[in-house]
C-alpha cells in the first residue's frame, strides 16, 4: 500500500479533444537510444494490448499504464508471468513470436488503483500501475516527481514535456525497435476527470508530434537543471487527429 501512495501523484494520461482512444505511439518523434527511462514490455499471450512501454522509477518498479496489465471490462489483474521486459534502452527484437534481448528480472506483482476498470479502447481515469520485479532492472534518469506546483507553471507557460515510448512513428507503420521521444507543449489542464481525484493535462499535438498505439505506459517528463522530473505515463492519444491530443493524468 506504501508503493501506491508514493507513486498516486505519478499518473499520467494521453487524451484528445474529442474522446481519445487507448492506443498511443510515438510519432513525428526523434530517436531516444539509450535513453534510461523508458522500458519495453511485452505480452507474448492474454489480453488486448500486447506491446506497451514504461517508465523506470526506481531501480526494482516500473510504471505503467492500467489497461496493458488488467483484462478488459472486469479489471482483474493479468498474470505477472505473462510479462516480458526489454531491458532500458534496449531495441526489441521477435524472434518466432518471443522477445529477446529481454531484461533477466521479472515482475512479481503488480499494483492497480481501486476499481479501475478498462472498457473499451475508451480512455478512462487512473489508468496507471506500478510493476514490482524481482530484480533490479536498471539506475532510473527520474530525479523525482513534478509538484502539482511545476506542472501548474508549465501549463500557464505552454512550455514542453516529454512522452517517450516503443510505438510506431507513424500513422502507417515504423517504430518498434527502439523507443522514440516527442516534446509536446503543454495546453491546459482538467481537474477531477472523468471522475478521477486527479489532473489531466493536455498537451498541443498538431504540427508537432503525437502518441499512439505501444507507448501506454512510457514516461512524461520535464528535463530541468535540477534533473529529470516524472509528470505521468501515457495511457491514451489522439493518433494526430486532434490540434490537443496528448495529456498527463496526475
Amino acid at each position: 500500500m506504501r508503493i501506491w501512495v508514493a507513486l498516486a501523484a505519478a499518473c499520467a494520461l494521453l487524451v484528445g479533444g474529442t474522446p481519445a482512444s487507448a492506443e498511443p505511439r510515438v510519432f513525428g518523434g526523434s530517436v531516444a537510444v539509450g535513453n534510461p527511462i523508458v522500458v519495453g514490455t511485452a505480452y507474448l499471450t492474454g489480453n488486448l494490448y500486447r506491446i506497451c512501454s514504461a517508465s523506470v522509477w526506481r531501480p526494482r518498479i516500473l510504471l505503467t499504464a492500467a489497461h496493458c496489465v488488467t483484462e478488459e471490462n472486469t479489471g482483474a489483474l493479468i498474470d505477472p508471468g505473462r510479462l516480458q521486459l526489454n531491458s532500458p534502452g534496449a531495441p526489441y527484437q521477435f524472434v518466432g513470436g518471443s522477445l529477446v534481448s529481454r531484461s533477466p528480472a521479472r515482475v512479481v506483482q503488480i499494483i492497480t488503483p481501486p476499481g479501475f476498470v478498462q472498457v473499451g479502447r475508451q480512455v478512462v481515469a487512473n489508468d496507471i500501475a506500478a510493476l514490482v520485479l524481482d530484480s533490479d532492472i536498471g539506475p532510473s534518469a527520474i530525479s523525482r516527481l513534478a509538484s502539482r506546483a511545476e506542472i501548474g507553471l508549465w501549463t500557464s507557460q505552454n512550455a514542453p514535456v516529454f512522452a517517450a515510448g516503443y510505438g510506431r512513428t507513424s500513422a502507417t507503420g515504423g517504430g518498434g525497435d527502439v523507443p522514440s521521444q516527442v516534446s509536446l507543449p503543454l495546453a491546459g489542464i482538467d481537474e477531477d476527470y472523468r471522475g478521477s481525484t486527479g489532473w489531466v493535462i493536455n498537451s498541443r499535438t498538431a504540427g508537432v508530434g503525437d502518441i499512439c498505439s505501444g507507448d501506454s505506459g512510457g514516461p512524461r517528463w520535464s528535463s530541468s537543471a535540477t534533473g529529470n522530473l516524472l509528470a505521468g505515463v501515457i495511457a491514451g492519444g489522439s493518433c494526430g487527429t486532434s490540434i490537443i491530443g496528448a495529456a498527463s493524468f496526475v
